[in-house]
């Protein structure tokens, strides 16, 4: 049997179009860390997710871990508002859980 991780998110009780979603989130984390070129085409499929709510829901209980700080300002460079800003507040939300772990 193949265990993903969209089999995880999905045994933390999200559906399979959120889980997915929130896949797409972190492979666009990883790739924003890797080069600004990835950011920038990453940033579209992040845009796509992001505007739906259970999803933004989601990202902001899996996706803010204090390393995803920097790249979701990468991401938030290259979308427009209303995802900019969900990118930003993202940031905010690694930002605050890093001075938590430091604390």
């Amino acid at each position: 049997m193949r265990f993903s991780r969209v089999d995880q998110l999905m045994g933390a009780g999200l559906s399979l179009p959120v889980a997915v979603n929130v896949a797409i989130c972190e492979l666009s984390l990883v790739s924003a860390q890797r080069s600004e070129g990835s950011a920038r085409w990453m940033a579209r499929h992040v845009a796509e997710v992001l505007t739906d709510g259970c999803t933004f829901d989601a990202v902001r209980r899996h996706c803010v871990a204090p390393e995803w700080e920097a790249p979701w300002r990468d991401l938030a460079r290259w979308t427009s508002e209303p995802v900019r800003g969900r990118c930003l507040t993202l940031a905010r939300l690694c930002r605050r859980n890093g001075l938590r772990v430091v604390s």
